[in-house]
């Protein structure tokens, strides 16, 4: 059982397309040609969705971390948030590679104000939350996880050529063309 708690949502099924298409398909055609062993959304990994704020379970005992996450899923500003963002559409220009990569926004914009106003109120919610909850810091806007290393290589050369070429032949065309994300309602 996670000790984390991850406010998510779903993508529209043709949000959810474009990043197999564009991101991850290509990503799992780079990773097997360099020996690296990985999942990916939909090859061992929930389908793309999107992440927009976790925090972490603090002492609790199973049945009251199972109690709270459930709390948590019928949390009246969190069902608000999710009506509020369906149907807007979200850029995703930048890929990072690392043993948990994603794509995401590369920089703040003005239609990503409302994912902004948005973590700020899942950690309002999470702040309420007597002590069992502490927040785990997310540096980027809005992130979407499209593959996770699960063995490094013992050549660290074939992570070095994973990189580059997912960074050449994913993250370049990302930055000139982003995916165009929107949550499903």
């Amino acid at each position: 059982q996670s000790n984390i708690y991850a406010f998510g949502m779903e993508l529209t099924p043709e949000s959810q397309a474009e990043i197999m298409d564009r991101v991850v398909e290509p990503l799992r055609t780079i990773a097997q040609n360099n020996g690296i062993e990985a999942v990916f959304p939909n090859y061992g990994d929930i389908v793309p969705h999107v992440t927009f704020d976790a925090a972490r379970f603090v002492n609790l005992d199973p049945n009251k971390k199972v109690q709270l996450a459930a709390d948590l899923d019928h949390n009246l500003y969190f069902d608000m948030i999710c009506r509020i963002l369906s149907d807007l559409d979200f850029p995703m220009d930048t890929l990072v590679i690392a043993p948990n990569s994603y794509i995401c926004a590369g920089e703040f914009t003005p239609e990503l104000y409302p994912l902004e106003k948005a973590r700020r109120l899942i950690e309002k919610v999470f702040d309420k939350t007597p002590d069992d909850l502490s927040i785990v810091e997310y540096r980027d806007i809005l992130h979407s996880s499209v593959a996770r290393i699960t063995k490094m290589p013992e050549d660290k050369t074939r992570l070095a050529d994973f990189r580059d070429e997912a960074r050449e032949k994913v993250g370049k065309t990302l930055q000139s063309s982003p995916v165009s994300i929107s949550v499903a309602r």
